[in-house]
C-alpha cells in the first residue's frame, strides 16, 4: 500500500507477509498445479502427451454441474458406448475412431479388471460374428484420469475430472497423436456442436429447461438420443440429468457394472487408509505413467487382452 512505502517499520511488515504458493509444472499445453496440503507433493503424472510438441496435443475443459463421480463413473461405463452413443458412433467412427462402430455388433461386453500400481485397468471384450474378439482396453489413474481406447489410427485421448466443489466438476479432455501434429478435420470431428470457448466447450450444453437441445425430429428419424451434437455431451446430459449428487444406495448394479464396484471399491479403500494417516496407494508407487496407454485389438479366441498393447 502507498502509506506502507516509507514507513520505518516497512522491512518488518513485509518479512511478515506470507503468501501462498504451490508447486506448478507445464506439461501438454497445460499448467499444472498441486494445490495439496503435503510439504513433499506426489510424483507429478508425466504422461505421454505432456512430452510432445505444440501441436501435437489439443486440450479443452467443460464445467459440468454434478457431482465429480458422476463424471468419473460416466467415462468408467465402457458398455454404454453401444447403446447410448450408438448413433453418433456410426458417424464418429467413419470421421475419427476406425473402430469404435465394431462395439454395436455386440452391446453385452465381458468387462475384465485389473489392480494396478495407479488403479486399474479393464477390458471390455465383445465376442464378434466372425469369432474373433474386440477388445477396448482402458485404464483409471486415481483419483480422477482415465486413458480412453481409440483405434491405433487415431489420435489418442485422455481424461482428467475434478471437483470444483461439491456439485461442480471440470473435466479436461486430452486429444494428441505422438506421430504428427493433430488436424483441423480430427479437432473438428470430436467437438462438432460443442461452444467454442476452450476453458468451457460445454458452455451451449443447455439445461432440462430445452431439454438439452434434444432433436426429436432426429429420433423419429431413427436417431437413438436425439443428442446430435458432439460425443461428449451425451455423457454430459445423462451426467447431470441425474441431480448434482446421485444417490446411490437404491442402485442395482450388474454385471457390466463390474469396472465402476472395483473403482468405488479403490477410492473407499483410500479413504480408509486416510482416516489412518496412510497416503493413497497410488501415491506412494513408483509409476511410469508415460508407459500407461489405452488402445483397442482384434483378438482371438483365448488371446491374452492385457498383451495387446
Amino acid at each position: 500500500a502507498p502509506c506502507e512505502a516509507t514507513h520505518p517499520r516497512k522491512q518488518a511488515f513485509l518479512d511478515a507477509m506470507r503468501a501462498a504458493h504451490y508447486p506448478v509444472v507445464e506439461g501438454g499445453g497445460m499448467v499444472w498445479v498441486y494445490l495439496g496440503a503435503r510439504a513433499q507433493p506426489p510424483a507429478f503424472p508425466q504422461f505421454e502427451f505432456n512430452n510432445l510438441p505444440p501441436g501435437h496435443v489439443h486440450v479443452r475443459r467443460a464445467v459440468l454441474h454434478y457431482n465429480w463421480l458422476q463424471g468419473l463413473e460416466a467415462h468408467l461405463d465402457a458398455p454404454h458406448l453401444a447403446v447410448l452413443h450408438q448413433s453418433n458412433v456410426r458417424t464418429f467412427a467413419k470421421r475419427l475412431d476406425g473402430d469404435s462402430s465394431l462395439a454395436l455388433d455386440n452391446v453385452a461386453p465381458l468387462m475384465e479388471t485389473e489392480n494396478t500400481a495407479y488403479g486399474m485397468r479393464e477390458a471390455a471384450i465383445r465376442d464378434m460374428p466372425d469369432g474373433t474378439l474386440y477388445a477396448r482396453m482402458r485404464h483409471l489413474i486415481l483419483p480422477c484420469f482415465t486413458l480412453v481406447p481409440s483405434a491405433a489410427s487415431s489420435p489418442r485421448s485422455g481424461r482428467a475430472i475434478v471437483p470444483i466443489d461439491d456439485e461442480h466438476t471440470a473435466e479436461w479432455y486430452f486429444l494428441y497423436r505422438q506421430d504428427r501434429p493433430i488436424s483441423a478435420e480430427e479437432i473438428d470431428a470430436q467437438w462438432t456442436g460443442a461452444a467454442e470457448d476452450d476453458d468451457n466447450f460445454a458452455a451451449n450444453l443447455g439445461s432440462v429447461d430445452n431439454l438439452w437441445h434434444q432433436d426429436r425430429d432426429a429420433m423419429n428419424k431413427g436417431h437413438w438420443s436425439g443428442l446430435t451434437r458432439c460425443i461428449p455431451f451425451e455423457d454430459f446430459i445423462v451426467s447431470t440429468s441425474m441431480g448434482v449428487r446421485m444417490d446411490r444406495s437404491r442402485e442395482h448394479l450388474g454385471p457390466s457394472d463390474a469396472v465402476l464396484v472395483h473403482a468405488r471399491k479403490a477410492l473407499l479403500d483410500a479413504l480408509d487408509a486416510f482416516e489412518k494417516g496412510a497416503a493413497p496407494p497410488w501415491q506412494s508407487a513408483d509409476i511410469d505413467f508415460g508407459a500407461i496407454r489405452a488402445g483397442t485389438a482384434i483378438l482371438r479366441q483365448g488371446e491374452d487382452w492385457r498383451k495387446a498393447i
